[in-house]
């Protein structure tokens, strides 16, 4: 199944979110998947530096709708099976 949008954290631990969806974005296989990060930084934080600016940012607080909204916008619906 093709992911529709892959969302992460900045702050992971050992690696940063960053550096995670620039590993998975030259990836042939996940190469053509949509990316977002969430966090409470902003988007000129350092942390966020070498993000691409394609990949949205999910701000947490009162913008976080409207970030989901912003960074989910052109998906077509699809019907879930449940098994």
């Amino acid at each position: 199944m093709r992911l529709d949008i892959f969302i992460t954290s900045a702050v992971l631990g050992a690696i940063n979110g960053t550096d995670l969806v620039r590993a998975l974005t030259v990836m042939s296989i996940t190469a053509a998947t949509r990316f977002a990060v969430i966090t409470s930084f902003d988007r000129d934080h350092p942390e966020l530096r070498n993000l691409s600016t394609g990949v949205p940012i999910l701000r947490l607080g009162d913008t976080l709708e409207a970030d989901l909204d912003h960074a989910t916008a052109g998906f077509e619906e699809r019907q879930v099976k449940i098994a």
